[in-house]
């Protein structure tokens, strides 16, 4: 192990972080790998194990200390969330396929892991239970769209504009996306068709939606509490 300035940029083959050019390391000519000068090397605890990923496959370098969810999904049984204990990269130049890179040529990035404490992995538990309840949400909206379109009532054309509060607008710029109006006695569903394509004579609300009401006021109700957990899940 030889102590030097780098001429290149490189990543430290124990904690896994990049370096610049002129950064002091500690360089192995036998694995030819580079370190930081206070980064010691590494010895796998006996409840850890390594796992990897390839550049083409969307991989990306590791970084000790942070939390992942484990890529292993097909063991059902398997711990979700891994603690990253050690990390390092290895450059394929040829037949990358081979050896999972996939592609030609590229890194493969390497972490030794462990599973992760309750308090460890805290955040990214909190982060994955906001996207769950935000799908939740998003698919109850679809199946109310879909009741609303099935049950509701599809006005004569030229029904003006409802009045009321509008929640989980996806209106676009380019004439498309819904919107639902909460309305006293029920909801609306608007779909705005006014792109190029669209049979605008279709349009029965205001000359630019599709429009169908439902008298339900409790699905109203229930499309504004969608709405917030949609938003506080973002």
């Amino acid at each position: 192990m030889a102590t030097m300035q780098a001429k290149y940029a490189g990543r430290c083959s124990v904690c896994g972080k990049s370096f610049v050019a002129g950064t002091t390391i500690d360089y192995d000519r036998s694995t030819k790998t580079a370190r930081h000068g206070d980064c010691l090397p590494f010895t796998p605890p006996a409840n850890s194990w390594w796992i990897s990923q390839g550049e083409g496959y969307g991989g990306d370098p590791y970084t000790v200390g942070n939390v992942i969810t484990n890529p292993n999904t097909r063991d059902a049984d398997a711990p979700r969330y891994l603690i990253i204990l050690s990390a390092k990269s290895e450059y394929i130049r040829d037949d990358g396929y081979s050896f999972g890179v996939g592609d030609e040529s590229g890194y493969l990035y390497h972490a030794c892991v462990r599973v992760a404490t309750d308090d460890e992995s805290a955040e990214l538990r909190a982060a994955d239970e906001r996207a769950q309840v935000k799908r939740q949400a998003q698919a109850e909206v679809q199946q109310i769209t879909a009741r609303i379109r099935a049950e509701g009532v599809f006005p004569e054309h030229g029904t003006p504009m409802p009045h009321g509060g509008r929640v989980l607008n996806t209106q676009t710029i380019y004439g498309s996306g819904s919107i639902f109006v909460i309305a006293a006695d029920g909801v609306w569903l608007l779909e705005r068709h006014m792109m190029d394509g669209d049979d605008w004579a279709a349009n029965n609300v205001a000359g630019t939606y599709c429009g169908w009401f439902l008298a339900d006021t409790s699905v109203g109700e229930r499309l504004i509490s969608l709405a917030t957990q949609l938003r506080e899940g973002k």
